[in-house]
């Protein structure tokens, strides 16, 4: 293979390999103009090194095609890991996912390339790798990309805190590494130009599809189970929703019942003290009022939010805090009707408060103290933010905080639950922590409603 001929298919495999990096993280480039920067600065050291460099080591031939995969693969990490705003595992798995593809198609265009030039067809290897480059990038990219938004983005987006990702990423790389080991072991490198094993080409093939076709198919499972454990999450919490509701319409029954039976009793009552009045007796007026209030059973209530449903649950949430010896403080000003469904705002304060309360439990001593906040702003857009003391340790891994309450070396589920939902919205999700005082922080935004 010629100089120029080398160097083109490596163009074009370092394109396409250092774009469809990319395509899953679109919504978390750190910066668009840094990443081309990057891509620049990546191509221009793949050319000093196979132009100038490897040559002078006597680098040639099978050699320098390795070379140039190792390149890649440590210059399409670093690239990701300094524009992508994500964790290492999820950018490995992400890296060898589409490092599977590159170096596949590399291998099919030089045998494409090679066939046609053995029949006769497009003899001049420059016009036969741009024409089988082509060719290999239309009949496949596109599928790839469609795999890639629709499979691995929506898991990367909804279970971006999961723990598995620390694991996932080596199914992508094993496959990768057998891709190489047959490679080597064929010696494709080397005999590709003059032998044309139909059973290597199917080999590849067989490869190529299988690997695709099970991470596609383990990708699309976690999202799966991902989504219903949320669900079962959500489902628990609309079932807890509902019963502080019917808690709290019992309590204004029960107050209406008793306000009704005193209005009844309120003639009477005026009576006696009509009665006094022309008597004279004051001390005895005072004296029959104060008992009358001490004995009243009127339910003294403050309201919480406007909106009947948060106010059942800031109401449910506050009792049991009071019970806990919790300083509680509650400012929620959101209107009764929302402008997104109260299911999803109720479904994010409740795991908020019930995640705060569980941290004050944690106490051993000190002011246990609980902080609810609640606004629109802008008339549109929802933001709460939930402040507590704690005294539990704090775990994390990346992005995720690791439940306390589980075995299992995960993820809360109610902050996922609270990631998801605020995904959905465009929403923008904040945690931290110090001297023991933890604070979440939540903006919802239903005109970005995905």
């Amino acid at each position: 293979m010629s100089a120029a001929t080398f160097f083109l298919l490596s163009l074009f495999y370092e394109l396409t390999f250092y774009y469809l990096l990319c395509v899953p993280f679109e919504e978390h480039l750190r910066s668009t103009r840094k990443l081309w920067l990057g891509v620049v600065l990546c191509l221009t050291g793949s050319c000093l090194l196979l132009t100038f460099l490897a040559p002078s080591l006597g680098i040639t031939g099978a050699g320098l095609h390795y070379v140039r995969t190792v390149y890649t693969l440590l210059a399409g990490l670093l690239l990701l890991y300094l524009n992508v705003n994500q964790g290492l595992p999820k950018l490995l798995c992400n890296l060898f996912l589409i490092k599977c593809y590159v170096d596949a198609m590399d291998i099919f265009l030089e045998l494409i390339r090679d066939v046609l030039s053995a029949i006769g067809f497009l003899t001049d290897p420059i016009l036969s790798t741009i024409f089988t480059s082509l060719f290999l990038l239309l009949l496949t990219a596109p599928s790839l990309i469609f795999y890639l938004r629709n499979l691995l983005e929506p898991l990367l987006e909804e279970q971006s805190a999961a723990s598995y990702w620390h694991k996932l990423w080596l199914i992508p790389a094993v496959f990768w590494l057998l891709l190489t080991i047959l490679t080597v072991t064929t010696n494709a490198r080397g005999t590709i130009t003059i032998t044309y094993l139909p059973e290597r080409f199917t080999a590849y093939v067989i490869w190529t599809l299988g690997t695709f076709m099970s991470c596609g198919i383990l990708l699309q499972l976690l999202r799966e189970t991902g989504r219903k454990v949320l669900i079962a999450e959500r489902l628990r919490l609309a079932n807890l929703h509902l019963l502080m509701q019917r808690k709290e319409y019992g309590r204004l029954q029960n107050v209406i019942d008793l306000t009704r039976k005193q209005r009844h009793d309120m003639r009477q009552q005026l009576s006696v003290i009509k009665g006094l009045a022309e008597q004279q007796s004051f001390t005895g007026i005072l004296d029959y009022v104060d008992d009358y209030l001490h004995t009243s059973q009127i339910e003294s209530s403050t309201i919480l939010c406007d909106n009947y449903a948060l106010n059942a649950l800031l109401q449910y949430y506050q009792t049991q805090a009071r019970a806990d010896g919790i300083d509680t403080e509650i400012a929620v000003s959101l209107p009764a009707e929302l402008p997104l469904p109260e299911s999803d705002v109720a479904a994010i304060l409740g795991n908020l408060v019930e995640n705060a309360l569980d941290g004050c439990r944690s106490q051993k001593d000190g002011h246990k103290f609980l902080q609810v906040k609640g606004n629109l702003i802008n008339g549109t857009m929802v933001a709460l933010t939930v402040r507590n003391s704690y005294g539990n340790l704090i775990i994390r891994d990346g992005e995720a905080f690791i439940s306390t309450k589980r075995q299992e070396q995960v993820e809360g589920i109610g902050i996922a639950s609270i990631r998801s939902i605020a995904l959905r919205y465009r929403g923008v999700t904040k945690f931290t922590y110090n001297k023991n005082v933890f604070q979440a922080s939540v903006l919802l935004n239903p005109e970005q409603e995905t």
